[in-house]
């Protein structure tokens, strides 16, 4: 990082808590370097959805629940959407709707995504029974 080694980095993945500078060294058994990989410059911020201060404001029952998931909040919502395991937007519901027919999806674990009017984020987690 920045142009130095960090130690005991010999794992196929690194979790960087830093920001700064990173390329890749790959040695050979003899510990030759035939090359680097491309500077690639990190800055650390929040990766995917950014939990704003209504998580404990907001509740999605029941849970698990086989037709409707209630969303229950003082927030106004712009927007609410259901994703799969697999990051898909299955549904979208806008204009402060507090309610959401589940019933047409599988049995499976499914991501609320909730976008209020002044753009805070949070994510409640469902089953579909």
């Amino acid at each position: 990082m920045n142009g130095v080694a960090i130690a005991d980095t010999t794992a196929p993945d690194l979790l960087t808590t830093q920001n700064g500078s990173y390329y890749v060294m790959v040695t050979n058994s003899s510990g030759v370097c035939p090359g680097t990989s491309p500077v690639v410059d990190f800055t650390l911020s929040t990766v995917g959805l950014v939990h704003g201060d209504i998580s404990a404001m907001l509740s999605a029952y029941p849970n698990p629940t086989i037709n409707t998931v209630f969303i229950q909040s003082n927030e106004n919502f712009q927007q609410i959407n259901v994703i799969d395991m697999y990051g898909k937007t299955l549904k979208s519901l806008v204009n402060n709707e507090h309610e959401i027919n589940v019933s047409d999806l599988l049995q499976w674990m499914y991501s609320l995504m909730i976008v209020t009017k002044d753009g805070k984020k949070d994510t409640k987690t469902f089953v579909k029974l």
